[in-house]
């Protein structure tokens, strides 16, 4: 029992370490990093709503956020950090970013609002409503 709690702890300290901003989608989204970066307890948010996910394979919590919303640009991302593939800002066009945009902002809100609400939700559930806020 000890050794759970333990991993617990140790898994919490490590994602406390991950950067807000960066990586594959670092100054792609300007507006989105902005919010992250204005109050700590916008990043915790985040962590907050990506509890059960593994937020350390990514270099930054935008990254995290953005391909885990946008599944089909994981495997882009990871090239990427490998300096095999380029840049997000680099593969998508003008309305895509438009799109992409909106969904971080909307789901950074839920997130905070969910955070603040002490409201636990699954991943799934996140994406979805994230999804369906963006589309309107």
């Amino acid at each position: 029992m000890m050794l759970i709690q333990l991993s617990t702890e140790m898994r919490f300290e490590a994602a406390l370490a991950i950067e807000p901003c960066g990586g594959t989608t670092r100054s792609v989204f300007p507006q989105v990093e902005a919010w992250l970066m204005e109050r700590a307890d916008r990043q915790d948010a985040i962590r907050f709503i990506g509890r059960r996910k593994d937020m350390m394979k990514y270099r930054s919590m935008m990254d995290f956020l953005f391909c885990e919303l946008f599944v089909q640009y994981r495997n882009a991302c990871f090239r990427f950090y490998e300096d095999a593939g380029p840049g997000l800002i680099e593969m998508v066009t003008v309305p895509q970013w438009r799109y992409f945009n909106k969904t971080l902002l909307a789901g950074t809100e839920l997130a905070f609002e969910k955070h603040s609400r002490n409201c636990r939700i699954s991943w799934k559930s996140f994406r979805k409503q994230t999804l369906q806020l963006a589309a309107r």
